[in-house]
């Protein structure tokens, strides 16, 4: 799905995305639940040079510390983790302070040797700002915030039409629209 919205806040997004899809650097990409990070993430990804190659997504909160080293280092033997399956491609840690000690310090060492063979981009509904981690010194000079939609309420309509054609398309559907007057409330 693309980047959807007009609103001045979504065009500053915009505008700072060439930076991001050109460097060989991390990007954190800050924003709450439903923001887009997400959307943000491969959108960035797929306007790269890497755009050909993987992207691969993980959300750290979702697993815990045995899931998190499983995912992203592998078995050691025979599954490669996401870390090498990313290689060229993007990587795209979702909730990046869910990030156990043990996985961190482990990544450390990996992507010291790792360095430039794939771009990484993290995100989380915490601004740095809000959460004191060792992984604080470790995160990103590139940051961008995804503002929220009630930050940028002219956005909605033409979000929900967007999914509205999308979702007709995709399930064959013809005819469908909103209430009238809608759009006022």
């Amino acid at each position: 799905h693309p980047l959807i919205g007009e609103s001045e806040s979504m065009q500053r997004v915009r505008e700072l995305i060439p930076k991001f899809t050109s460097t060989k650097e991390p990007v954190f990409i800050v924003g709450e639940k439903g923001s887009g990070r997400h959307l943000l993430a491969k959108h960035i990804h797929q306007n790269s040079e890497r755009s050909s190659m993987p992207f691969i997504y993980l959300n750290l909160s979702a697993l815990n510390e045995k899931q998190q080293w499983y995912e992203l280092f592998g078995d050691g033997i025979n599954e490669p983790g996401k870390l090498k399956i990313s290689e060229k491609g993007t990587l795209y840690l979702e909730d990046i302070f869910a990030i156990t000690d043990s996985v961190l310090d482990e990544m450390t060492t990996k992507l010291s040797l790792l360095k430039g063979s794939f771009s990484l981009l993290f995100s989380s509904s915490l601004s740095p700002s809000n959460y004191d981690n060792k992984i604080l010194p470790w995160l990103p000079v590139n940051q961008v915030r995804i503002p929220a939609l009630r930050e940028r309420k002219g956005d909605i309509m033409e979000i929900a039409y967007y999914y509205l054609e999308f979702y007709s398309k995709e399930y064959q559907i013809e005819g469908l629209s909103f209430a009238k007057g809608i759009e006022n409330q």
